[in-house]
C-alpha cells in the first residue's frame, strides 16, 4: 500500500501539492492525469524520494528516512528512456536490475513478451524510440518491485506495442503490484486503469473508474477552469 500523509511539494517557489493525504492499495493501476507543467513528474519523483518534500510517504508501511534501503527496494522508477545508459545494451540493463532488486523474474521470458530478442544485445543509442520504450518497460517488469511508477510510458509506441504494454501492466496488477502512470492518452487510461488521479489546484483528486466520465472531469478541471 502507498500511504501519503500531509504531502506538500514546492519547486523553486512554485507550489505543486499542498497538504495532500491519500492511500492506494495493491492490485491497482492508477492513471495520473494533468496538463504539461502541472507537476506529474515531480509527484512521481516525490514518491521515489528524489525531490524534497514535507509530509510522509509510506510504501507497505516502510518509511524512506527510517529504512532507506528497504523503501527503495519497494519501488521502481526511471523518469524516461533518456535516463538509461546509451552505450549499454538492453540485456546489460535487465541483468543489472534483476541483481539489484534481487528479482526472480525470468529475463528471457520478458524479452520474448516484448519482442526484444533481436535487439537485446544492441547498444541503446542505436535503438529506435519504440525499442527504447520497450527496454524501459522490460526494466520495470524485471525489477518485480511492489510499486511501479511510470512517466508517459506509452510515448513512441505503435498500436501493437501499446496493446502489449497494456496487457503487461494488467498482468503486473494481477500479481499484486501498485502501478501509477502518467499519460495524456485518456482513452488508454480509461481502458486499463482502476482509478484516476487528477492533479488540480495543488490537490490530488482520486476518482474510481466507471463512476465518472474521464473526459468531462478533464474538461472541467483544465479547460473550463482555465477560461
Amino acid at each position: 500500500m502507498i500511504e501519503i500523509n500531509n504531502l506538500t511539494i514546492k519547486i523553486t517557489g512554485t507550489s505543486i501539492l499542498k497538504d495532500v493525504s491519500l492511500s492506494i492499495s495493491e492490485n491497482k493501476i492508477v492513471g495520473l492525469i494533468a496538463p504539461n507543467g502541472t507537476g506529474k513528474t515531480t509527484f512521481l519523483k516525490s514518491i521515489a524520494g528524489l525531490v524534497s518534500k514535507k509530509g510522509k510517504v509510506l510504501l507497505n508501511s516502510c518509511d524512506l528516512i527510517e529504512n532507506r534501503s528497504m523503501y527503495l527496494k519497494q519501488i521502481f522508477f526511471v523518469e524516461s528512456n533518456e535516463n538509461i545508459y546509451s552505450n549499454l545494451t538492453a540485456m546489460d540493463h535487465l541483468e543489472y536490475i534483476k541483481s539489484t532488486w534481487e528479482s526472480a523474474v525470468n529475463i528471457t521470458e520478458v524479452l520474448a513478451s516484448l519482442g526484444m530478442e533481436k535487439y537485446k544485445a544492441i547498444p541503446i543509442k542505436k535503438l529506435s524510440l519504440g525499442m527504447k520504450q520497450h527496454v524501459l518497460i522490460a526494466m520495470y517488469v524485471v525489477s518485480d518491485a511492489p510499486v511501479l511508477l511510470l512517466d508517459e510510458p506509452m510515448n513512441g509506441l505503435d498500436p501493437a506495442s501499446l496493446t502489449i504494454v497494456n496487457n503487461l501492466l494488467v498482468e503486473l496488477k494481477e500479481r499484486g503490484k501498485i502501478i501509477i502512470f502518467s499519460s495524456h492518452n485518456l482513452s488508454n487510461i480509461n481502458e486499463i486503469c482502476d482509478e484516476f488521479l487528477f492533479m488540480h489546484n495543488e490537490k490530488l483528486v482520486l476518482v474510481k473508474a466507471n463512476t465518472h466520465n474521464i473526459q468531462e472531469i478533464y474538461d472541467e478541471f483544465y479547460i473550463k477552469g482555465a477560461q
